[in-house]
């Protein structure tokens, strides 16, 4: 089966009916001119923002939730243990997916974070 190529088309296909790109959900890019996405469930109980950008020590998305929805349930899987079971993270607001970069300073950066838990100033930015 042939993979749809990105096309101009498509883009506009979606602007027309935002349900084209995920089943059960609507999306909208550039939402009030921002530089974000959102993902609506057709019923509007389930929503979140996606955002991202490249940053001084690498790649980062944020994902957020919408307004008052539910929390966002979170599971890694790989990594340390290497295995291919789920590794449940308590639900939160807002989850940030970064790849560092390999270089000393990004590498220290990443330590720092995950001994801390937590970001400087405490707030996702979307760009690590």
């Amino acid at each position: 089966m042939a993979r749809a190529r990105r096309t101009k088309k498509r883009y506009q296909d979606l602007y027309d009916d935002p349900t084209t790109l995920f089943k059960g959900a609507t999306v909208t890019l550039f939402p009030n001119g921002e530089n974000e996405i959102w993902v609506k469930s057709l019923d509007g109980m389930f929503s979140f923002k996606i955002t991202g950008g490249m940053g001084p020590a690498g790649l980062g998305l944020t994902i957020t939730r919408l307004g008052l929805g539910t929390d966002i349930t979170v599971f890694g899987y790989g990594g340390r243990n290497d295995s291919n079971l789920p590794a449940a993270l308590p639900d939160v607001s807002d989850v940030e997916l970064v790849q560092y970069k390999h270089d000393e300073r990004s590498q220290a950066f990443k330590a720092w974070v995950q001994k801390r838990g937590e970001y400087p100033g405490d707030e996702p930015t979307g760009k690590i």
